[in-house]
């Protein structure tokens, strides 16, 4: 069976292939008719996209601002990435965490070539790590890239496996808590990415998954309860959606009955 929507697509302003515009190619060509750019913490490749179809006057397809935070729940160090889908993007605590989230993956990239130069004499020139950073959300796989063209590795994936992987590099993600409540505070919705695990990730096991979820919940409980007004909650809580499996379809429901 086809299906005409994708709400969880990158562009290489994080770690995708294509241009917005090269993408917008890609997305009739394949003829999906609704869908968002949810590029790592970034929102460039999804404001450009707007900007792509806004200037087109574009109505065969009905897009979504999205972004993929890459975060950690507090309590338990687990890692986790959430969607935000149909934001405000000039929301002061939207962009508090974004700003957050860039400043960690910035920190993160210099640990990562200080390891890499100091573990495995990898080094590279002023030039390319000038032009890694022209990348909003630089991340492995360009580094992989790099790694790969300078013959230390075959393919990216052994250079993301064989040494960026290598590098342990501590708390670097926001918390989920500050992504879920940053989306709730701008009208959008937070969807659970992948909770079964991502790219290059073993996949959770049953006991693992129901215990990361139920710590997902809890960060739902406690940011509807730190968004009530005399114990009812705001009624910009009921906008908070966390789906712990691919619910495209629901959550694109709720996204046109939020709009409507």
């Amino acid at each position: 069976m086809s299906c005409d929507t994708d709400l969880h697509i990158h562009t290489n302003a994080s770690d995708g292939t294509y241009s917005p515009e090269e993408l917008l190619k890609k997305i009739h060509e394949a003829g999906i008719k609704i869908f968002a750019v949810t590029d790592h913490d970034t929102i460039n490749g999804a404001l450009e996209m707007q900007k792509i179809l806004k200037s087109e006057q574009n109505d065969t397809v009905k897009f979504f601002k999205g972004i993929e935070f890459s975060c950690r729940i507090e309590k338990t160090g687990a890692k986790c990435h959430i969607l935000g889908l149909n934001y405000d993007e000039k929301n002061e605590a939207f962009q508090n965490a974004l700003n957050a989230g860039a400043k960690l993956r910035h920190e993160k990239f210099f640990r990562r070539i200080e390891f890499l130069r100091d573990r495995f004499k990898i080094t590279f020139t002023d030039s390319e790590i000038e032009n890694l950073l022209k990348i909003p959300s630089v991340g492995k796989p360009h580094l992989g890239n790099l790694i790969v063209k300078k013959g230390f590795a075959s393919t990216r994936a052994e250079a993301i496996e064989n040494f960026i992987d290598k590098c342990k590099t501590g708390n670097d993600k926001i918390e989920a808590e500050l992504a879920v409540s940053a989306i709730n505070s701008s009208g959008g919705i937070s969807v659970w990415a992948h909770p079964l695990g991502g790219e290059r990730e073993a996949e959770l096991s049953e006991e693992k998954f129901s215990f990361t979820l139920k710590n997902f919940l809890n960060v739902i409980i406690q940011n509807t309860k730190s968004q009530s007004v005399n114990g009812s909650p705001k009624e910009q809580s009921a906008k908070i959606f966390l789906y712990p499996a691919a619910a495209t379809a629901t959550a694109l429901t709720k996204i046109f009955r939020l709009e409507n």
